[in-house]
């Protein structure tokens, strides 16, 4: 039986016949505050997702499909997004800290006043990216040089 519950526990989507994956992927214009910790959401279709202000810590989104998604504010803290499909997603003010965006594409996003503090972003693609001098600092700070 999947359950969706918001912040403060209250249901927001229930059905016993579907995964979580399932029923974010058939609610996702409105999960906005969604608690979907530890989630797996592996491939899931999330593009034009409204994830705004959700908590998504340690969840799995890696392949997942985030085009174009609202995630302004979404705590993504140690979340797995290898090689998810980003591009023009609204990460503002969203917590990435330790999250593992190895591959992502990030192309077009906003990443304006996101933390991404101790994130992995190995491989990917922040063309276009909107993001900060400070927080390009901050990415090259944690940055692991590899001399041949």
């Amino acid at each position: 039986m999947a359950v969706i519950k918001d912040r403060h526990e209250k249901v927001m989507f229930t059905d016993e016949t579907k995964t979580v994956k399932q029923l974010v992927e058939e609610n996702k214009a409105t999960l906005r505050g969604a608690n979907l910790r530890d989630a797996y959401l592996r491939d899931a279709d999330l593009r034009c997702a409204n994830l705004s202000d959700a908590y998504l810590q340690g969840a799995n989104l890696s392949d997942a499909y985030l085009q174009g998604a609202n995630l302004q504010g979404a705590n993504l803290l140690d979340a797995y997004l290898r090689d998810a499909d980003l591009r023009c997603a609204n990460l503002s003010d969203a917590n990435l800290q330790g999250a593992n965006l190895q591959g992502a594409n990030l192309q077009g996003a906003n990443l304006r006043g996101a933390n991404l503090r101790d994130a992995s972003l190995r491989g990917a693609n922040l063309l276009d990216a909107k993001i900060t001098k400070l927080q390009i600092d901050s990415i090259i700070q944690g940055m692991e040089v590899f001399v041949e």
